[in-house]
């Protein structure tokens, strides 16, 4: 990150090389930029490969964009949604969704808005 005289970060260079992935609920993730870097949104990318747990968040709105491959979204337990590569989802918060990668896996871009909290991320039924 690089700042101005005051502190305020004026850009963030972020080399994926650097990133380590992580599982979480919606797959394996890298966190491109988190919380901590800025606290208005993040950007991830995740790699769904199968299906993965139904969940929802109280506070953040997510846009899903798929890079590669297709998933299907099942959103509040009965829509689902089939998004293929360069298709956008947004999901707004109290929204409860799970997603299943369509045959092999899929890589979608993630932004979260507020950035993602470990604590915003409730598993449902």
């Amino acid at each position: 990150m690089i700042s101005n005289k005051t502190g305020v970060i004026l850009y963030t260079v972020v080399r994926g090389s650097e990133v380590r992935e992580r599982p979480i609920i919606c797959g394996m993730i890298k966190e491109l930029t988190t919380k901590e870097d800025h606290p208005d949104f993040n950007i991830s990318v995740v790699d769904i490969s199968g299906e993965t747990k139904n969940h929802h968040h109280n506070r953040t709105t997510e846009a899903y964009y798929v890079l590669d491959g297709s998933i299907t979204v099942l959103l509040d337990n009965k829509k689902k949604e089939i998004l293929n590569k360069g298709d956008l989802l947004v999901i707004k918060p109290g929204t409860k969704h799970k997603a299943f990668s369509n045959g092999r896996e899929a890589r979608i871009l993630v932004v979260a808005s507020p950035a993602f909290d470990i604590n915003d991320e409730i598993e449902d039924e």
